[in-house]
């Protein structure tokens, strides 16, 4: 059961970080036209952000899950997860005015 809830929420917060770059996209349009400049800053930008963040977050989960294995628990990475998505969803609620 906890793998499907899994699954799905991957699949919801997938889609949800689509629909954040669409929205970018279309606030850079505003600022650099409406032409392949803007689609490839938010792409470029977009990617680099799927790349620090495994870098940053991958050694904070390993750091998590060898400290499970030291206790013989299971690791919160879940709520790890959650956290972050969090974070990352206030960010975009409060985007539109910060760009203002």
């Amino acid at each position: 059961m906890i793998r499907v809830l899994v699954l799905i929420l991957t699949l919801v917060t997938g889609f949800s970080g689509l629909v954040y770059e669409v929205v970018w996209q279309r606030y850079v349009a505003i600022l650099l036209g409406s032409d392949s400049a803007s689609t490839a800053a938010v792409l470029g930008i977009f990617l680099g952000g799927l790349a620090s963040g495994y870098a940053l977050f991958g050694s904070w989960t390993q750091r998590m899950v060898r400290r499970g294995a030291e206790r013989g628990a299971p690791p919160p990475l879940l709520v790890f997860y959650g956290g972050v998505e969090l974070l990352i969803g206030c960010y975009a609620l409060v985007f539109p005015w910060t760009f203002s």
